[in-house]
């Protein structure tokens, strides 16, 4: 009953923060929001959070794929917060063909760490779901890091939608001073999600028409052809036969041993 409770309770407050949006082709997860503002990176005297890159890179990408006629879903379109929990139940309802995390990376013992990384669940490679989520992560990752187009496995809860194929995507590091310049920039930031859009509408137009392209099961079984039969003899008329027939040979007579001569 407890247990019950719970997931009914947590339902409604999924519906409560997230809406009864319909399903859509790619669900967009814009990282954290709110009192989580992620990584932090500073130019000069000012200060960036990796929540609002995320939001306007998501907001900007969401816009380029409706351009390209998918319908789009996202867990958030303003600075709030969305547990992660809610996020990955979200997508599980309403995504239908791609589920996006969006995140600028961070590593703050290496500065020198720049570029594009994605992710996929760890050990989902063999299944449907995870073939899918790997093209696209590989897609993504030649894109924009041609020398680099390794992509990384992780178990993320936002990735643990085994229903809908889902990538992270980690834009660039907020601890690079080069990667962070790029994303401070406005036109610089919304060419990176245009970039971004045009890849995944592409990855998912291919995977559709692939998909189209693949021939139906035939229903009717296939006939299987029958030994021929041996021609038969022509059949002959009783009569006829006994005419055709040869006549019996007569025995012949066993001869009989001459007596000898008598003496005289």
């Amino acid at each position: 009953m407890k247990k019950w409770f719970k997931r009914a309770a947590f339902a409604a407050v999924c519906a409560l923060h997230l809406g009864s949006a319909a399903a859509a082709d790619v669900v967009i997860d814009a990282g954290h929001g709110g009192k989580d503002h992620g990584a932090l990176g500073t130019l000069g005297k000012h200060q960036y959070m990796e929540k609002d890159f995320a939001l306007d890179m998501s907001l900007q990408l969401r816009k380029h794929l409706r351009q390209q006629g998918f319908s789009v879903a996202m867990t958030r379109t303003d600075d709030t917060f969305r547990p992660l929990g809610q996020r990955l139940a979200y997508g599980r309802k309403h995504c239908r063909k791609l589920f996006a995390s969006v995140h600028v990376n961070a590593a703050k013992n290496n500065p020198r760490a720049n570029g594009v990384h994605t992710y996929v669940l760890q050990g989902n490679d063999a299944t449907a779901v995870g073939k899918k989520s790997l093209q696209i992560a590989r897609n993504v990752q030649k894109a924009f890091n041609p020398k680099r187009p390794e992509v990384r496995r992780a178990r993320f809860v936002t990735l643990q939608n085994t229903t809908c194929p889902s990538v992270q995507l980690e834009m660039y590091f907020m601890s690079n001073k080069a990667d962070l310049k790029k994303l401070a920039d406005k036109r610089q930031r919304r060419a990176i999600a245009g970039k971004l859009a045009k890849v995944i509408g592409t990855s998912l137009k291919q995977r559709d028409a692939k998909a189209k392209a693949k021939p139906a099961p035939s229903a009717v079984k296939p006939q299987t052809s029958k030994p021929a039969a041996k021609p038969s003899r022509p059949r002959v008329p009783a009569k006829a036969a006994a005419k055709d027939k040869p006549a019996p040979l007569k025995k012949a007579a066993p001869k009989t041993a001459a007596k000898p001569k008598a003496k005289r």
